[in-house]
């Protein structure tokens, strides 16, 4: 019963995602409705969803946090409490960006060299890289800070507090990184976000707050959007990108799980609803 009860919450948050993305998107399709009611210079609908896709994503975000949250509420659950949205301190913030920002770096170089992109094309299309350089500064805010947010608030919170109701913790934490790269739909792109979903969600678990894995995924997507690797950069460039990268993913985690104290658990679990125990305490 419990597992159901797991799989069924699973696929209303996947209902969720979904429908967000189909009404962000509607909402898009009718502005451009509008536009061309009011004589605007007109451009094809696909070409005009690429050039507001950084709105896309947010309308999406937004709506995911609202509808997730509003599931919790019904539940009797507070969001804030249950998704582990605790404090952090500074040293620990600053740790959470060193990982995402190493990761970005490590990632970006490693795939280069090995070009992976000749074995398994990105599909990212060239309309979407112009529309990225057209309107840089919204795709900026939605890619590197909205989506970490929803994301976090998606994965780390609704499907990985899920997933530990009815699994062993490590199945718990392969599970949400294998659903959280599956998510992308991009064969390319699932080869780092798999093992990037283990990693935030080890880090989500170590600190017991959902802030550190926002922060993460905040300087890692951050990185990603800001970095363009020149094609005529020298071997060693590249090199010398891809050690700074493990050495920033490195420290951070040397921090995480040597020099900063494990946070202490409750010695007693708040129920976050009817019958509802938090699960605490379990390792890996």
């Amino acid at each position: 019963m419990k597992r159901l009860k797991t799989v069924g919450r699973l696929a209303l948050y996947t209902l969720i995602f979904i429908i967000s993305s189909a009404l962000a998107g509607v909402f898009i399709a009718n502005l451009y409705s509008l536009f061309v009611f009011f004589g605007a210079d007109s451009v094809p609908l696909d070409i005009f969803i690429i050039e507001n896709l950084g709105l896309t994503v947010i309308i999406s975000g937004i709506l995911i946090i609202v509808f997730g949250g509003l599931t919790l509420v019904a539940r009797g659950i507070n969001p804030l409490k249950y998704l582990d949205f605790k404090r952090i301190s500074l040293k620990d913030s600053a740790a959470s960006l060193m990982m995402g920002i190493g990761f970005s770096l490590f990632v970006s170089c490693l795939l280069t060299l090995v070009k992976l992109d000749t074995v398994i094309p990105d599909t990212v299309s060239e309309e979407m890289m112009e529309a990225i350089a057209a309107n840089f500064p919204l795709i900026l805010l939605a890619i590197g800070v909205v989506v970490p947010f929803y994301e976090e608030f998606f994965f780390r919170g609704l499907i990985f507090k899920e997933l530990q109701r009815s699994s062993k913790l490590w199945i718990a934490v392969v599970l949400q990184g294998l659903i959280f790269g599956a998510f992308h739909l991009n064969w390319f792109q699932f080869i780092y976000t798999f093992p990037a979903g283990i990693v935030m969600g080890l880090v989500f678990l170590r600190y017991r707050s959902i802030w550190t894995s926002i922060l993460i995924h905040l300087g890692w997507n951050t990185t990603s959007t800001l970095l363009s690797l020149p094609d005529d950069l020298p071997l060693s460039g590249f090199v010398g990108l891809l050690l700074l990268g493990a050495g920033l993913l490195f420290a951070g985690l040397y921090y995480t799980y040597k020099i900063r104290p494990k946070a202490i658990e409750l010695e007693e679990s708040e129920p976050i609803g009817p019958g509802e125990p938090i699960i605490e305490g379990e390792t890996l």
